[in-house]
């Protein structure tokens, strides 16, 4: 009951960030979302015996995503938001030598360890939750997101609804005892089947998010805003279905990666920050995968 209560209210707050939020707020729940979720990682590395740089990592984090704030502004665009992509990566690498310099001052025997697993989390978390911040400034961002989160949440839920109506047969009994192959299978069959049919009715749904507010008219290129869409060229089914299948995966497996980091930690969850769902961790680890995967599927595959 806590879980679905905690979906129940957690849902409509990210929707409604997604149609209605300035891309500054949009970037600050983002922010706030990878500093808790952040947090959680480093307990974990705790688990593992080591003490990652949390100070540093706190800093950083918040600066990062401040920064995407200010230079997504003028991220308009197909190609300014792939080089608007390219910036947010190039950032990854000095935070590494900033890490290293810190991690001079601690004990050389623990200093690499420390400084490796730091890093890792914010390539592994603020790095691959600011590509949600790269697909809103995308041409229609904020239906982007909208069709990533379907196909995330979606396979999710029938993952666990088949899994435990039926499932038998164990996808990585040591990493996660209650993933089955029939709930992966079901919830990749589940998230192709809807994605694709957003992607379909992607002109009346993107149209009905307008009229609702949503910032898509800040990123229209002006050759599409002319057109509208009497030259939208649909997405071939086939490929609707493979894209979002091949999301969908991405997602299982980040699941599957934040189940193994636990286990090596000996917890069972993340944190206990949301009733019924453990940490924050716990709810975007799937993101974690599919949002940087995503992204470049919307860019390469989808939008163009």
């Amino acid at each position: 009951m806590k879980r679905a209560l905690t979906a129940v209210v957690l849902i409509p707050i990210v929707l409604l960030l997604t149609f209605k939020a300035p891309l500054w707020l949009f970037c600050a729940i983002v922010a706030v979302v990878a500093m808790l979720a952040m947090r959680e990682y480093m307990d974990l590395v705790v688990g593992y015996g080591y003490e990652p740089l949390r100070l540093t990592a706190y800093l950083l984090v918040p600066l990062y995503f401040a920064l995407l704030a200010v230079v997504g502004r003028d991220a308009v665009g197909q190609q300014s938001a792939g080089e608007f992509f390219l910036l947010g990566g190039a950032f990854v690498l000095p935070v590494a030598f900033i890490y290293g310099l810190i991690g001079l001052r601690k004990d050389l025997r623990l200093a690499l360890p420390s400084v490796a697993l730091t890093w890792t989390g914010f390539v592994l978390v603020a790095f691959a939750l600011a590509t949600l911040v790269f697909i809103r400034v995308l041409p229609l961002g904020p239906f982007y997101l909208f069709y990533l989160f379907v196909v995330v949440w979606s396979g999710d839920i029938f993952a666990y609804w088949v899994g435990t109506a039926i499932g038998k047969h164990k996808l990585a009994p040591e990493v996660s005892p209650k993933k089955t192959w029939e709930g992966a299978v079901a919830s990749v069959i589940a998230a192709a089947a809807l994605g694709a049919l957003i992607l379909q009715f992607a002109p009346g749904i993107v149209n009905q998010m307008r009229e609702w507010g949503a910032p898509l008219h800040y990123d229209w290129p002006e050759r599409e805003a002319q057109l509208g869409f009497r030259e939208w060229q649909l997405l071939p089914l086939w490929k609707a279905l493979l894209c979002s299948a091949l999301i969908n995966i991405a997602a299982q497996f980040g699941d599957l990666v934040e189940s193994m980091m636990k286990r090596g930690a000996g917890v069972k969850d993340s944190g206990s920050i949301l009733p019924g769902h453990g940490g924050v961790l716990d709810r975007v680890d799937a993101l974690l995968f599919a949002a940087p995967f995503g992204f470049a599927v919307i860019l390469f595959a989808i939008h163009s």
